[in-house]
């Protein structure tokens, strides 16, 4: 009984969200959601890497045992918590580019053509467009809004 349920845990915590397509007006109501979960990603990446500074060495070998065993907890807890926040921007449909600079992008539709609408944390809206092969240096500014409805 025990194996058949984590087998099933492991198929639900696998299964793969579905490629989604956004407007622009949809894509920006989900900015004030997608900007939280940014914020806490940032903080649970600055705590680990305070948590990589600290050296703590003690002459017992159980103590230094035991710190490194709860030291490992704490970086996976940590882990665990950031991956959790990015697995909810992929399920909203975001398709996340870089966490360091806070990138995201959405997958629209420009003229019929897969491109990606462009937004960085801290823009109000998202102004910005670039194609599939293109990154954030090469985006452009989204001037007609009906070529992205």
């Amino acid at each position: 009984m025990r194996m058949e349920t984590e087998s099933l845990e492991l198929e639900s915590s696998l299964k793969l969200p579905q490629k989604q397509y956004f407007t622009l007006s949809e894509a920006e109501s989900l900015l004030p959601q997608i900007e939280e979960h940014f914020l806490q990603i940032l903080k649970l990446r600055d705590a680990l890497q305070i948590l990589q500074t600290i050296e703590i060495q003690f002459s017992d070998p159980f103590l230094l045992h035991a710190k490194d065993i709860r030291y490992t907890k704490e970086v996976h807890r940590l882990y665990l918590q950031l991956y959790n926040h990015l697995d909810a921007l992929i399920s909203l449909g975001c398709f996340v580019k870089d966490i360091e600079h806070g990138l995201i992008d959405f997958y629209a539709k420009k003229q019929g053509k897969d491109i990606f609408l462009c937004w960085k944390l801290g823009e109000p809206h998202i102004e910005h467009w670039h194609s599939l092969d293109n990154g954030f240096e090469k985006r452009k500014r989204i001037e007609d809004i009906k070529n992205f409805e």
